[in-house]
């Protein structure tokens, strides 16, 4: 989208957005951007590093997406 995933008017209002977990996908500034895709991009970005997918498993779902298999 070209935007980071989380804004606000100061770094402060940045900081207590990102930790309370208010991180916009793709799908809120993009609405045609397909549902697994804003998942997949969530995903990635949540804050709980157990709760991410490894690099091999984002690899493996994002090229699964784009041949329209099913994810994981």
């Amino acid at each position: 989208t070209g935007r980071p995933p989380v804004e606000g008017d100061s770094v402060m209002n940045v900081v207590h957005r990102t930790l309370k977990g208010q991180v916009a996908g793709p799908r809120s500034r993009w609405p045609a951007c397909p549902r697994e895709l804003d998942a997949l991009a969530l995903a990635a970005l949540a804050q709980a590093p157990a709760a991410r997918p490894t690099a091999a498993e984002f690899v493996a779902d994002l090229r699964a997406f784009l041949a329209g298999d099913e994810l994981r």
